[in-house]
């Protein structure tokens, strides 16, 4: 899931990126009124893209960009949880109905200064949830690590019951073989004396 918001923020700063180069552009005098209309219809898909990837990003059919505050279960026992709360994919200075615009030179202007803002925000959300991702890992990592040494112990208790009972049948093997041996030895003495009456 936050790698899924991690992806949407990315791509809402790349979009964002385009408009403030756009911006940069329309501020110079080398264009014309034409071109700044120009730019003006490719930056006003992109404002509206990104307004879009606020709204429709979702993960597992929820909306992801709605600030809402997640639970996590991390780990086996209950209360191992993080909570992550999500960004607000409209927190922006701009929507698709505000004047945000790159028509003249002016109003170029007032677009970076919002655009930069924007991304400084946008920024911030991703570097919250690439925290949050790391921090995810790490309770991965020691979920893992829990579980290995439990089967780790599990193993060495089992090995050691399994060599118990092995030294205890070796034990009885010997036991056996010396009281073979001492019938053996008790009905081979009648045997000879038998014979040295003979």
């Amino acid at each position: 899931m936050v790698q899924t918001i991690d992806g949407a923020l990315g791509e809402q700063i790349n979009l964002m990126q385009r408009m403030r180069e756009l911006a940069v552009q329309s501020t110079t005098e080398t264009y014309t009124n034409a071109d700044r209309t120009m730019m003006e219809t490719e930056f006003d898909n992109l404002v509206t893209e990104v307004v879009r990837i606020a709204t429709d990003t979702k993960w597992n059919t929820e909306a992801v960009l709605d600030s809402t505050a997640r639970k996590i279960q991390v780990g086996a026992d209950s209360g191992q949880i993080i909570t992550y709360t999500e960004p607000d994919g409209d927190q922006y200075g701009f929507t698709v109905t505000t004047s945000i615009s790159v028509v003249s030179q002016v109003s170029a202007a007032a677009a970076i200064t919002q655009i930069d803002t924007d991304i400084a925000l946008a920024n911030v959300s991703r570097a919250t949830a690439g925290a949050f991702l790391t921090r995810f890992e790490g309770a991965l990592d020691n979920a893992l690590e829990m579980v290995q040494n439990v089967t780790d112990t599990r193993s060495r208790i089992l090995d050691t019951d399994y060599a118990a009972e092995l030294a205890e049948l070796a034990k009885l093997q010997i036991m056996q073989q010396a009281t073979n041996a001492m019938m053996a030895q008790a009905n081979a003495v009648p045997t000879s004396v038998l014979a040295m009456l003979q």
